[in-house]
Order: structure tokens, then C-alpha cells, then sequence
């Protein structure tokens, strides 16, 4: 949880009030370079095809460092009715889209036969000029400091293992960390869009990829074509409101959870607080070492 709240700190960025919009688009002289791009697509895995394609690192000095994005592409499996491409992202922030593109048995066959599928690693991510702030066993190390720190109900320990964790990130990545936000993977997007040959932007988000959705949407109104947003956030709340709102989910969830099980013939208990000692007892079994099942 303590790397999630830090790593979603970094991705979220500010409400529509607070935020100002990233330089750029596709009328700006200093990015044609980009928007005119020519990847080269070449084959790879289950069929595939990746490509490259070159961000500014700061879309206000263009001529400035770049970095490059990873892209993978499941071809329209029905090339005389292709429409163009949906670009896609599954959320997080974090989650690479390149991943999700890999299998898009999740869409149906027509929107399969009638679009390239294409999956993006979003600047910081997966093959996207990754922030990897620590190696495994430096993840191990911290989350077993979280959790004993979580047993301990020490806040100030948790509160100061978020500082180091961020402390480490930022003096291997300060030239980086300040351009990893919404605003900007909005701006990259509509370089993916003219680089792919489409007027309009073509788009599944879901989760955090709706914020992205509708940062894009916000900025470039006049580019949005056909845009499916799933399991929207909201893009007025900060991010204090967003994990409070998460949590109060979580509890809303597993209570009906409970209140279906119960509705049947329940292998958790024979009323509410039975299941929830029962589900409560397995998580931990379950953290302190693997259970193991029958069948």
C-alpha cells in the first residue's frame, strides 16, 4: 500500500482549477518534428508489432531531451473494415499498456476485426523511460518494514519509510520526475494519434486511464473521436479525496460481499460478523506464509 499511495502521489495530477495546460499541439511549430514522426513497426511477440516513438521530456523546450515510448500493436484482424487505431491504457498509474495490447481477448471481436489495439507504456512506465526506484530485494526490505511498522499502528514510521522511498526516487530520477504527470501523457497522446494516421483520437481508458481520458478531452476537445471511458475517477477530486473515496469502496464492496454470501449458503459463517472474523483470520494466515487448498 505505501509504495501505491507514494507511486499514485506521482501520477495524479492536480484539479481542473489548479492545473495549466502543457505547452504544445499539433499547430505548434517547434513539435511538427513529432507529430510527423514515421515509426518503424517491426515484429514481436504472439504476432505483434512495436514500435518507438519520440516525447518531448518537456513539452516547453521542444528542443530540448527527449524520451521515447513504447508501443505494441495488435493489428485489425479484418483489414477491409478497419476504422484506425484505439490506443488504450489500463490504469493505474503505473500499469503498462503495452502489457494490456498483448492479448485484447477483453474487447469484442468487432472491435478487434475494426481496429488496431494499440498499448502504450505512458512516460516513467515499462519500457517508457521506467522509474525503477529500487531492486527487489529493496521492495522486500521496505514492505516488510511497512508491515511491521502497520502492526506497530506507527504512522510516524510509515509517514518517514514514504519519505526515503521518494527521497531514493528523486536523486536517481530528479531529471525525470518533474515532467511524470497527467498533463503531459494527455499531450503525448495526441502525438501517438497523428503519428498512428488518425484525425481523431481513438480511446479506452479505464480506471486511471479515464483520468487521462479526460485531461486529453479537456485539451485537445476538437481531436476526441470515439472514447470509452471504464470505472471513471474523478478529475475534481485531490488526492487525499481520491484514497479516502477508495477506501470507502473497499468497505461498501466487501459488505455486500458479505451480504451475498449470506443470501446463499455461506462456507464463510452463518451471519456477518462470522464472515468478516473469517475473512479477517485468512488474510492474515495468508500474509504470514501461502495457504495451501485442496483439489
Amino acid at each position: 500500500m505505501l509504495l501505491s499511495l507514494t507511486l499514485s502521489g506521482c501520477g495524479q495530477s492536480k484539479t481542473p482549477e489548479q492545473r495549466s495546460p502543457v505547452s504544445g499541439g499539433e499547430d505548434a511549430t517547434a513539435l511538427k518534428a513529432f507529430y510527423r514522426q514515421e515509426p518503424t513497426w517491426v515484429p514481436c511477440e504472439d504476432g505483434k508489432q512495436c514500435a518507438k516513438v519520440e516525447v518531448p521530456l518537456e513539452y516547453a523546450d521542444p528542443d530540448g531531451r527527449r524520451i521515447e515510448l513504447a508501443l505494441l500493436k495488435s493489428p485489425a484482424t479484418d483489414s477491409t473494415r478497419r476504422i484506425g487505431s484505439l490506443l488504450v491504457n489500463p490504469g493505474g498509474p503505473g500499469d503498462s499498456g503495452v502489457r494490456f495490447a498483448v492479448d485484447p481477448s477483453w474487447a469484442t471481436p468487432e472491435v478487434r476485426a475494426r481496429y488496431d489495439i494499440v498499448g502504450f507504456d505512458p512516460r516513467g512506465v515499462g519500457s517508457s523511460s521506467p522509474i525503477v526506484c529500487m531492486d527487489s530485494s529493496q521492495v522486500d526490505h521496505l514492505d516488510a518494514e511497512q508491515r511491521a511498522a502497520e502492526a506497530a499502528g506507527d504512522r510516524s514510521r510509515l509517514l518517514q519509510l514514504a519519505r526515503d522511498y521518494s527521497d531514493s526516487c528523486r536523486s536517481t530520477f530528479a531529471w525525470l520526475l518533474p515532467h511524470i504527470g497527467t498533463e503531459n501523457v494527455a499531450a503525448d497522446l495526441d502525438i501517438l494519434r497523428a503519428v498512428l494516421k488518425d484525425d481523431k483520437l481513438h480511446f479506452y481508458g479505464h480506471s486511471y486511464g479515464t483520468l487521462i481520458g479526460q485531461y486529453y478531452a479537456e485539451r485537445f476537445p476538437d481531436k476526441v473521436g470515439r472514447m470509452v471511458l471504464d470505472s471513471l475517477m474523478d478529475a475534481s477530486l485531490s488526492q487525499g479525496e481520491f484514497m479516502i473515496g477508495v477506501a470507502e469502496s473497499l468497505d461498501t464492496v466487501f459488505e455486500n460481499f458479505v451480504k451475498r454470501c449470506l443470501a446463499e449458503t455461506c462456507p464463510l459463517g452463518d451471519d456477518a460478523g462470522a464472515v468478516r472474523d473469517k475473512v479477517v483470520d485468512m488474510i492474515g494466515r495468508a500474509t504470514a506464509a501461502p495457504l495451501s487448498v485442496e483439489g
